[in-house]
């Protein structure tokens, strides 16, 4: 019996048989290699309550990815809808913990599903390192090298419009039509409906026709251009063009904040000094958010209903 190894993975065996009639003929038997210090392995339970320990947006998303991780492919076939209903956690928590993780090189998205670097997390021996590495090294290899992409909600305005609410950022969606105040656990429609004392027709297309009828407007103070270069995303954020709007619509008399994020981007990106005549306001917040000042609804209720009546 002679031993043997075919490129350090599998092991031959040879052996040598009789058959009935006497005569020698020889087998060969290949094993794969286990070697104990070729086989690496990852707690993932531990990561994953490591995770939840830190707590936190980033916390909770990265300890959901990795408790629903595939370990053969390193992916996670999961939407953003789906996280954000599984976690509690916003739409915009969860665009911008993915961004922040991608960005950092710990995973990789596409539409639908992600994948979790190998650096970070991984099972299998070298073979499986090897070829996992080179999947995450070439996972955007359908898609352009370079490449941009605008992520943007067109302003929901006409010109008897008088009231125009901004949000921060448009949060991208799991389809291909973005809408404003998507998430659920955003107060928003209930909030807004409340204080015109209308019922919420829950359609998308309603719910804008009923603000445009009380001369209310919406955008976003701030649109997102995302860009992959050579397979590394990058986002950048720039204010969207508010002199050209106002010109537009010269019917605008007061610009609402939806939180103090959206009046912060505003106050750094936008100037109004061709436009003194009009009013601003910021107004708490209608996301989820949660901290030690944030207003229970019933005086976020009281505050914005001051402004729409």
């Amino acid at each position: 019996m002679v031993e043997g190894y075919s490129d350090n993975t599998f092991k031959v065996v040879k052996e040598t048989f009789f058959n009935e009639q006497g005569e020698p003929f020889t087998v060969e038997k290949h094993y794969r290699k286990q070697a104990r210090g070729n086989f690496f392995k990852t707690h993932k339970p531990e990561l994953r309550d490591l995770c939840m320990v830190i707590g936190g947006s980033k916390g909770k998303v990265m300890a959901y990815l990795l408790t629903h991780l595939n370990f053969t492919d390193n992916t996670v076939k999961v939407t953003q809808k789906k996280i954000v209903t599984d976690t509690g956690v916003s739409s915009a928590a969860v665009s911008n913990v993915l961004a922040e993780l991608e960005q950092a090189g710990l995973l990789k998205t596409k539409p639908g599903y992600l994948m979790i670097s190998p650096g970070l997390i991984l099972r299998g021996d070298l073979r499986k390192v090897h070829m996992l590495e080179e999947a995450y090294k070439n996972f955007y290899e359908n898609e352009p090298q370079n490449y941009a992409k605008s992520i943007s909600l067109p302003q929901i305005i006409d010109h008897n419009s008088e009231i125009l609410i901004l949000s921060a950022f448009p949060i991208e969606g799991d389809g291909p039509h973005l809408q404003y105040y998507a998430d659920s656990s955003d107060k928003f429609w209930e909030l807004i409906f409340s204080c015109l004392e209308e019922d919420d027709p829950v359609g998308y297309g309603e719910r804008i026709a009923c603000l445009l009828k009380h001369h209310i407007a919406l955008g976003t103070v701030m649109k997102i251009t995302q860009t992959v270069r050579a397979g590394t995303l990058q986002r950048q954020f720039n204010p969207n063009d508010f002199q050209e709007l106002l010109k537009k619509y010269p019917t605008i008399k007061t610009i609402v904040f939806n939180g103090d994020k959206a009046f912060q981007l505003f106050k750094k990106n936008v100037s109004l000094k061709d436009f003194p005549d009009i009013k601003t306001i910021k107004l708490p917040t209608t996301s989820p958010s949660r901290g030690r000042y944030i207003k229970p609804y019933e005086e976020k209720l009281t505050e914005w209903s001051s402004l729409i009546k």
